[in-house]
């Protein structure tokens, strides 16, 4: 089972101008073969970077913080596949390799939880994957995907999250409103805590204070779509 997602979109405002909102491509590859029943056994890849650059913009100046392959992040898994319902898939694999890196020196790696001094963040674990398809009300269809990671030897009480949830419905036969809703949660990941007026907290030494956090996305849109 192969399949692939590249996502890109660009946002105009009068204040900013033109800047990337969202940059994804990802890679999935699977082998199963059955056991008995609704189990097989299951191998997995799976591969995620994004295509354009990627800045954190300030006031007055513009830094990179990513760009094709830096980062990318791709993680093997070995294990079994229960399919409970027609359109529902648990994914579990117990024995997965995970590797986040930044080959460019002029990344900021620790932006990617990767440690100084280092170019990748290796990581042993355990995933779970569970993917669900609902369609209920009048043609209203719901899309989830959630993947959970823990590392055995770094905190392993600390699961990655990463779930994503899509909505559509067809309103007519060209056209289909949707609304998606990401949110991610990796504790490698840490962001700079700031005080209400914007400044950043610092710790006794003098470093910036960072604490992991949620990342949160969504959108709605409207799509023309041609069956045939």
């Amino acid at each position: 089972i192969n399949s692939g997602r590249l996502k890109y979109g660009s946002i105009i405002t009068k204040e900013n101008g033109m800047r990337t909102n969202t940059d994804m491509l990802e890679l999935n590859s699977q082998y199963n073969k059955l056991i008995k029943g609704k189990f097989d056994f299951s191998t997995s890849i799976y591969f995620k970077t994004q295509i354009a650059k990627g800045f954190k913009y300030t006031k007055d100046t513009a830094i990179l913080t990513s760009r094709f392959l830096n980062p990318a992040t791709f993680t093997i898994g070995l294990g079994v596949e229960y399919k409970p319902f027609k359109h529902t898939k648990i994914n579990y694999s117990p024995l997965s390799y995970k590797n986040t890196f930044v080959l460019d020196d002029s990344i900021p790696r620790s932006t990617h939880g990767i440690p100084d001094g280092k170019k990748a963040l290796q990581e042993m674990g355990s995933q779970l994957l569970i993917i669900n398809k609902l369609d209920i009300l009048d043609g209203l269809k719901i899309d989830s995907k959630l993947r959970l990671f823990s590392s055995y030897f770094n905190n392993p009480q600390n699961i990655d999250v990463d779930w994503e949830v899509n909505l559509k419905r067809q309103i007519n036969w060209f056209f289909t409103v949707s609304a998606n809703f990401q949110l991610i949660y990796d504790d490698d990941i840490l962001f700079p805590v700031t005080d209400n007026n914007g400044n950043e907290v610092l710790n006794a030494d003098g470093t910036v204070k960072k604490v992991p956090g949620l990342q949160f996305k969504e959108y709605t849109g409207l799509s023309f779509t041609f069956n045939f």
